[in-house]
């Protein structure tokens, strides 16, 4: 089975994060971002999840990351998926099935 985090799981382009993190954070969620490159502009009380730089190495910390999540008892969780070339596209996948959990958006 799949691993999903008990953080829901919301996939965005990077234009969107800033938005999205800002209406969450202000309803009093605790809120992540995983992102290989975050956007400017970010609210503060956003929790970065570092991502080292290309989709090979976001492969590898995927789950790690969704795991500090839990860990961190986060709400959501804000993912920016690599570009969906080769490995990417795994890692795109593995994000869509983690926000496709069950959980309401």
């Amino acid at each position: 089975r799949h691993y999903s985090p008990a953080a829901r799981v919301i996939v965005l382009e990077p234009h969107e994060v800033a938005g999205r993190a800002t209406s969450l954070l202000a309803q009093g969620e605790r809120v992540g971002l995983l992102a290989i490159t975050p956007p400017e502009d970010l609210p503060p009380g956003l929790l970065i999840l570092p991502v080292p730089s290309g989709a090979e190495e976001y492969a590898r910390v995927l789950y790690a990351r969704l795991r500090e999540a839990d860990d961190r008892a986060l709400d959501t969780l804000l993912a920016v998926a690599p570009p969906p070339d080769g490995i990417g596209a795994a890692v795109t996948d593995r994000l869509a099935r983690a926000a496709a959990s069950g959980r309401i958006r």
